[in-house]
């Protein structure tokens, strides 16, 4: 692969020259780095083609995994462009996309939605409001408001995109398919599950067209389609779906990435509805043992298996265990979303339950309290995206793809804890 890139020494494209699909992983961060190298080699360490070099190789990072030298390289990047072309030129819209990806993945997703507005005011000046660029930035921004619990602007803004993407590409092409995810995760959120289901199915039959059954964007539908088969009340369809999608991720990533960890929190869930609680908390265990190493213990990340795993030990009878996992839990995502976050409320209620199960009643009164003034305030009517957001598609003829970050939460802890939040009133 290398001898042919610098044949080609087309340092600006990442894509394979034969099948048309830009590089990932390791190999597009090592040619990135010799691009980089060539461009500065010819033009100098501060032109605006090394701008663009550097954009692609910081791309090249967050697809890896990197989001830390992903931002830092997309920050200079920022910095060059401003200086070479003003804040308003269009090549920084396309790096403040990006940018604002970056910064989502470390947890700034308030920093994301601001990138992506000022991006958006440019695209639109630019282009109209109905142009392909204005189309993906829409995307990237729906699916910010989404996570920021916003499922109405998340819905509103990817059906403007859709229709956007529809209307130039036809309703079939394989730039479709991501925002159909995305959009579904939006529907998912407002409860309309068999809508979800529905886009997702349509989502599918175009990766599978476009890709073939074992590609990483069809793993990312599975997982998706198979929390909404889940959603609905069919758990061995679920368990099908997601085993598919675990085992062409553990194909395309290794078996311990964090790409892996998402779809094996949501197979424990399939497994423990079908009543093997023993192999959910493995499957959870494991789930949770990557995400750590890759984020950290006190990342947001790892929610989706410590809230999980908690239950899955409640559910053996083990209190204390779970009672510790929901205490971690309730801490992490205070730090991560704030006091008033509608799952905040869920897991006190959840953890008010279990200190009663053991006997604390005055922690409980306190949780309960505080679950209810969350609740009358309203916290509860706001219900956050729940889903595996897919990468969109390319962003110029010259950069590479954007890449969103996968956030996936635990609807079925959320869904249990609400209800019991709700019964705790009667």
């Amino acid at each position: 692969v290398e001898a042919a890139f610098r044949v080609r020494a087309n340092w600006l494209d990442l894509t394979c020259p034969t099948c048309k699909h830009g590089y990932g992983g390791i190999v597009a961060v090592h040619l990135g780095t010799i691009a980089v190298a060539e461009l500065r080699a010819e033009f100098g360490d501060d032109h605006a083609v090394v701008a663009n070099g550097l954009h692609n190789l910081g791309v090249a990072y967050g697809v890896l995994g990197d989001a830390t030298r992903e931002k830092m390289l997309l920050l200079r990047v920022l910095e060059m462009q401003e200086a070479e072309f003003g804040p308003e030129h269009p090549n920084i819209a396309v790096t403040l996309v990006n940018l604002g990806n970056a910064y989502s993945r470390l947890g700034d997703v308030v920093r994301q939605r601001e990138l992506l507005e000022r991006a958006l005011c440019i695209r639109e000046h630019e282009h109209g409001p109905d142009h392909m660029q204005v189309a993906v930035v829409l995307v990237n921004l729906g699916s910010a408001y989404g996570i920021l619990g916003y499922p109405l602007r998340q819905r509103d803004l990817l059906e403007r995109a859709l229709a956007i993407l529809e209307n130039q590409l036809g309703p079939n092409h394989r730039d479709i398919a991501p925002t159909l995810v995305n959009l579904s995760i939006a529907y998912g959120a407002l409860r309309q599950v068999e809508k979800q289901r529905d886009l997702l199915e349509r989502a599918l039959c175009i990766n599978e067209q476009e890709y073939g059954p074992d590609h990483r964007a069809v793993a990312t539908t599975l997982v998706n389609l198979g929390n909404a088969y889940g959603r609905l009340g069919d758990p061995v369809r679920q368990r099908e779906i997601l085993e598919r999608a675990v085992s062409i991720k553990e194909r395309e990533y290794g078996a311990n990435h964090v790409e892996v960890a998402k779809a094996l929190v949501l197979l424990g869930s399939a497994h423990g509805e079908l009543g093997d609680v023993n192999h959910q908390i493995v499957l959870l265990e494991r789930a949770l043992r990557v995400q750590e190493k890759h984020y950290g213990p006190e990342h947001r990340e790892v929610l989706s298996a410590l809230g999980s795993l908690g239950l899955a030990y409640g559910r053996l009878g083990d209190t204390s265990r779970k009672r510790d996992l929901l205490e971690r839990t309730l801490c992490i995502m205070e730090a991560a979303f704030g006091p008033k976050h509608c799952n905040v409320a869920v897991t006190m209620a959840e953890l008010a339950r279990t200190y009663g199960e053991l006997g604390d009643t005055a922690r409980q009164e306190e949780l309960l309290h505080k679950s209810m003034q969350l609740e009358e305030s309203g916290a509860l009517d706001r219900f956050y995206s729940t889903g595996e957001i897919e990468e969109s598609g390319p962003l110029s003829e010259q950069q590479s793809t954007t890449a969103l970050s996968a956030y996936l939460w635990w609807p079925s802890f959320a869904r249990l804890c609400h209800r019991r939040c709700r019964k705790r009133t009667h």
